[in-house]
């Protein structure tokens, strides 16, 4: 179990990333893509698509022992597309990557509680 200090930090480190994250959305919607202010809604209504989609593997794979790898792909699978949307500005590319960005976000989130709850 996490000491009290760590898990503190643990959680500031996520709030920091998700709100980071609410800051790229508006960034690559209306500044990137060009796709509007309305883009910035329908980004992060995909981003929860891709949550549901995901969520069923993500708690059968965050079982056990598999916390850490789950973490760690949940956590890469949230930072590539996000360096992905760097190199193409197809309109259809910033609601795939974050469909996968929603998925990856799963993992991530689950990882993340199941290992503050341990």
């Amino acid at each position: 179990m996490a000491d009290g200090a760590s898990a503190q930090g643990d959680w500031v480190t996520e709030g920091v990333r998700h709100a980071s994250r609410q800051a790229l959305t508006v960034v690559i919607a209306v500044d990137l893509f060009s796709l509007g202010s309305a883009a910035i809604g329908w980004l992060n209504a995909v981003l929860g698509v891709g949550g549901l989609l995901g969520g069923p593997l993500a708690v059968a794979l965050v079982r056990g022992r598999r916390v850490a790898r789950c973490f760690g792909a949940g956590v890469a699978g949230w930072g590539l597309p996000m360096v992905l949307l760097a190199f193409t500005h197809a309109p259809y590319w910033p609601y795939l990557m974050f469909a996968v960005i929603g998925v990856a976000n799963v993992f991530d989130d689950a990882a993340f509680t199941a290992r503050c709850s341990r």
